[in-house]
């Protein structure tokens, strides 16, 4: 009797039921935006002297999508299994909001002028040249609708549609003008603009997190896998993200 004809059989077998178990766990072609997940990272510095104190507030948004779904086919039955694209295999998309004047320094008074949306490297290197601290919220896993609110929010930045000022009262009011702070916190203005009053730097950027936390999927869970793709993971960071506030 032919031994090979039954491990055939039964590889054509497995190999069946593999795929239409891909079938039902993966999505069909135009699916792929539903796969996409998104997150965010909300960032301060502060430090500098009493002559010349520095305090900014920024924050990342991310978009991954899986760059292949891939299926497993063993031979054995029992060891069957269907697994999808592990992290590292993921398309990652980073938008951030760093909003800066042009001056060569910050004046508080000075009228609103043209602003410019600085990168996340740029922003840390800014920060380790005037050894500063920088502080860190994240990453959380956030609700599509948000990340889509960031990605208009930057492009305006990045537009010119908006100055910037650092007293914003008017200009925000407005739409035409804002700092660093309120670039993040009017993404969401659902329920009225955040009041961060004196707030700058980490308690600023503590306010930030709580007024956008009902957007985040699971608060007490970090993604720190995505620290390779900003290039986050070796830098001299503190990570507050256990601090955020319960609620609103």
């Amino acid at each position: 009797m032919d031994t090979a004809t039954p491990r055939k059989a039964l590889f054509v077998v497995v190999f069946t039921l593999s795929i239409v178990a891909s079938f039902f766990a993966f999505p069909r072609f135009g699916q792929a935006e539903e796969k996409s997940r998104y997150y965010m990272v909300i960032f301060a510095y502060e430090g500098g002297t009493r002559l010349r104190p520095r305090a900014h507030c920024f924050a990342s948004f991310l978009k991954t999508t899986p760059r292949d779904s891939r299926v497993h086919v063993s031979r054995k039955l029992s060891d069957l299994r269907v697994t999808t694209s592990p992290p590292r295999n993921q398309k990652v998309e980073t938008k951030t909001i760093s909003w800066y004047y042009t001056s060569e320094e910050m004046r508080m008074f000075s009228p609103p002028q043209r602003g410019v949306n600085r990168s996340l490297d740029w922003t840390l290197k800014f920060a380790a040249k005037h050894r500063l601290n920088v502080y860190q919220w994240g990453p959380y896993e956030i609700k599509p609708e948000l990340y889509k609110r960031a990605i208009k929010q930057h492009d305006r930045l990045r537009n010119g549609h908006m100055l910037w000022s650092a007293l914003d009262v008017v200009g925000r009011s407005r739409g035409s003008a804002c700092n660093c702070i309120h670039a993040i916190a009017d993404i969401d203005t659902r329920h009225g603009r955040l009041r961060t009053g004196i707030s700058v730097g980490r308690s600023a950027s503590e306010k930030l997190a709580t007024h956008l936390r009902p957007w985040i999927i699971e608060p007490s869970r970090q993604y720190d896998w995505l620290e390779a793709h900003l290039g986050i993971e070796k830098r001299p960071i503190i990570d507050v993200s256990d601090q955020i506030a319960s609620n609103r």
